[in-house]
């Protein structure tokens, strides 16, 4: 199973969530997973990209509306998350 995403909508995700993402270790880095639920007006039938992250203080957390389901949650870890806002920032800051 895969998913399709705007890349607006991932970039601001991890945008959010890079700056709770600092926790030490190796498990620091931004939990993904999918749902269903609401957004705007439509209760329920809109498929989420979720993301948590948590530096042992503070908790983020946020969601953006995607196509399809993944079949299990990933880490992404930091260095992974900090590597694609930095392949993709140059690229949305030009349109």
């Amino acid at each position: 199973m895969s998913i399709r995403i705007e890349t607006e909508h991932l970039m601001k995700l991890l945008g959010d969530l890079v700056h709770t993402a600092g926790g030490i270790g190796a498990t620091s880095g931004v939990l993904l997973h999918t749902a269903r639920g609401p957004l705007e007006d439509e209760p329920g039938t809109t498929d989420l990209l979720v993301g948590t992250s948590t530096d042992h203080f503070t908790v983020g957390h946020t969601y953006v509306e995607c196509y399809g389901k993944l079949p299990d949650a990933m880490l992404w870890p930091l260095a992974d998350v900090r590597a694609v806002l930095g392949a993709y920032r140059p690229k949305a800051a030009l349109t």
